[in-house]
């Protein structure tokens, strides 16, 4: 399978046409054509179906797009970190972040970093925290920053001196926002949007002392995926979320109200096992983990 082949592939389905798609590749359709064929018949899937003029993809081509999406950016950063001046320590970071009390911290290192390594770039990937595992397995990040309770049993890790504390985020006109604490036993009696995770789940059931999963209005990967719903139904739904997240989105239509007795979790950097990270990597990794021994 060629690299080639992936990019004839992923600009077919951007372009929805393979007719389109030839143009933008500056190729003929019936060459174009013939290579997808070639591409089909050696994986053994159908990747496209065809009428009017569109090829749309079917659902092995959509399971093949992200894929190969993964490998010619995998490509990209293999190629960046081994071009250009050898005697400069240059390319891009990749890090993954979630919403946390950790992102002042990551800001003012790669900040302090920069000044000193003007010609490395940071790459960020915000996104759920099992798909941030799921890139950092396959080599697409360096680094990922998440929260505990995390699997580290296939990385490494550092501890960062920033803990994370346990609250609801709610509508100001709520009727708990006037309230400075909410205990941890009101739970389940409060209409609440959890975590998605597992890991996290378990942990408020733990609190709770259940051994079964809270009861919930439903789930978020990322807090931003309810704000809105907070505000509309503002009289009923809360999440419960982590101090860093829901300080993003304090405002005046939303407070964040931490746990009694208080809750805090740990902010971690992990990385792969084994990982011969790239020099700019490998001197950002230093640079953090003398900043955490330092603490």
């Amino acid at each position: 399978m060629e690299l080639k082949n992936m990019k004839y592939f992923i600009t077919i389905a951007r372009e929805g046409s393979i007719t389109q798609a030839a143009q933008v590749l500056h190729m003929t359709q019936p060459n174009l054509s013939r290579q997808i064929m070639a591409l089909e018949e050696e994986l053994g899937a159908k990747l496209f179906t065809r009428s009017n003029k569109k090829s749309e993809l079917t659902e092995d081509g959509r399971k093949l797009l992200q894929r190969f999406d993964e490998i010619l950016a995998l490509v990209d950063k293999t190629e960046q970190e081994f071009l250009g001046d050898k005697g400069a320590i240059q390319g891009a970071i990749a890090i993954g972040v979630i919403e946390s009390a950790s992102l002042p911290v990551i800001a003012k290192h790669v900040t302090e970093f920069q000044k000193q390594y003007p010609q490395v770039s940071f790459d960020f990937v915000t996104a759920y925290g099992d798909d941030l595992r799921e890139k950092l397995s396959h080599g697409l990040l360096d680094f990922v920053f998440l929260t505990e309770p995390v699997d580290v049993t296939a990385f490494d890790y550092l501890r960062l001196a920033s803990p994370d504390r346990w609250g609801v985020l709610v509508s100001r006109s709520h009727p708990l926002a006037a309230r400075d604490t909410i205990r941890i036993s009101e739970l389940p009696s409060i209409p609440a949007y959890l975590p998605r995770r597992n890991l996290l789940q378990q942990e408020i059931s733990s609190w709770l002392g259940i051994s079964e999963k809270p009861a919930m209005l439903g789930t978020y990967t990322q807090v931003l995926g309810v704000v809105s719903v907070l505000q509309q139904d503002s009289q009923h739904a809360v999440a419960v979320c982590l101090e860093g997240a829901g300080r993003l989105y304090s405002s005046e239509s939303l407070k964040f109200i931490p746990l009694a007795p208080q809750k805090e979790a740990c902010n971690l950097m992990i990385w792969k096992k084994d990982r011969m990270f790239p020099p700019a990597a490998r001197l950002f990794h230093r640079a953090l983990a003398d900043a955490v021994t330092r603490r």
